[in-house]
């Protein structure tokens, strides 16, 4: 991913896309009480956002390349996460 993720040239970028998911996780928990089901809503919760972003005419395709890929695989999360690196990193 580092070469292909969002921010790339960004040293952090791994550190806060991964921390993006962490804090995520940790959010999920705090409300569930468990990690069970997490990854299945984080998906979820990605897809309406990355919808959202399309509607107003963003091209998610254009996040990056790591992005793209999981598009096509329909992990929504990753895609999401990779937005919110580039939000936090003004990339």
């Amino acid at each position: 991913m580092p070469k292909d993720g969002a921010c790339s040239d960004n040293q952090n970028s791994v550190f806060v896309h991964e921390m993006i998911h962490w804090s995520d996780a940790q959010a999920y928990i705090e409300t569930h009480g468990t990690a069970e089901g997490y990854l299945k809503n984080n998906i979820m919760i990605g897809k309406n956002n990355v919808d959202k972003l399309q509607k107003s005419g963003y091209n998610v395709k254009k996040i990056s390349r790591y992005a793209e890929s999981m598009l096509m695989y329909g992990r929504y999360d990753e895609v999401w996460t990779e937005y919110r690196v580039i939000q936090c990193l003004g990339g």
